[in-house]
């Protein structure tokens, strides 16, 4: 369910792309299981793959102010479909995401997922 709501301090973008460059090779374009891997490291997961949503999930959490534009930048969902792919994570993972002006924030990740497992998503192979 999508609710106004206030936002919290996170990781800013800016941040999180120079934390991933020093983490990463900068040739280094798919992890060690050949999932590819955008240019913060993100894994690239097919468009019909659940572990897109939970990447996205994941980066909710991460920013500072997770607007469609800066999920978008960071994850390589595209803009348009961010609030179709939010509905999807509370409908039938049972998360609450508010969202705040074009920011969103996660309330609850529910009884179905787990935060510590769900971010291993984002760096499958490490």
């Amino acid at each position: 369910m999508l609710t106004p709501a206030i936002g919290r301090p996170k990781m800013d973008t800016h941040a999180i792309s120079c934390m991933q460059a020093s983490e990463r090779h900068s040739s280094q374009k798919e992890d060690r299981m050949g999932i590819p891997v955008n240019q913060f490291g993100i894994p690239q997961y097919p468009h019909d793959d659940a572990r897109r949503l939970f990447v996205l999930a994941c980066a909710i959490d991460l920013l500072e102010r997770p607007t469609p534009s800066a999920l978008d930048d960071l994850t390589g969902i595209d803009r348009s479909i961010i609030d179709d792919a939010v509905r999807k994570l509370c409908e039938q993972y049972g998360m609450t995401i508010h969202k705040f002006g074009d920011a969103y924030r996660i309330e609850s990740w529910g009884e179905i997922l787990n935060r510590d497992g769900v971010q291993k998503v984002m760096r499958p192979a490490a």
